[in-house]
């Protein structure tokens, strides 16, 4: 059976908001999910919104921030302000997980940041969810500077 990744941001919301486990347990539930989201990337499809995308991201950050992670505060901050915005307002969200991916990589080399599953698996799916929505994000960056000037 063939399965789009719009079908699975779907399984991983709901997954992700199933209240019976702990966070990291439904972060690594989501793991095969997350992986093959990022393998077939490429491949064409309709019916992803940016809505979808940004709300995937931002319950998953928001069980990664639950696990109490080691991070520098200001990715943390980043993290938090990122969950806090507004979903009619994609330019400010795409702002912050454009800024939560450069802290990433940013980290120092000495910094196993990514050391545990949980970690890799967010990082992953940031990724992606940014590939899906980075040409999206310059238009309304062009958008918002033509309108600063003007």
């Amino acid at each position: 059976m063939l399965v789009t990744n719009q079908q699975r941001f779907e399984r991983i919301c709901q997954t992700l908001s199933k209240g019976e486990r702990t966070a990291g347990e439904r972060i690594l539930a989501v793991s095969q999910d997350v992986s093959e989201i990022e393998t077939y990337r490429f491949v064409s499809e309709k019916g992803l919104t940016v809505d979808q995308l940004i709300g995937t991201a931002k319950l998953l950050v928001q069980q990664f921030l639950d696990t109490d992670p080691d991070f520098p505060p200001e990715l943390i901050t980043q993290m938090k302000d990122f969950i806090n915005t507004k979903s009619s307002q994609h330019y400010e969200a795409l702002s912050l997980l454009r800024e939560i991916l450069n802290s990433f990589e940013r980290l120092p080399s000495t910094q196993p940041i990514l050391s545990t599953d949980v970690q890799i698996i967010v990082k992953s799916l940031i990724e992606s969810v940014w590939h899906y929505v980075f040409m999206y994000y310059f238009q309304l960056k062009r958008k918002q500077t033509e309108e600063q000037t003007a």
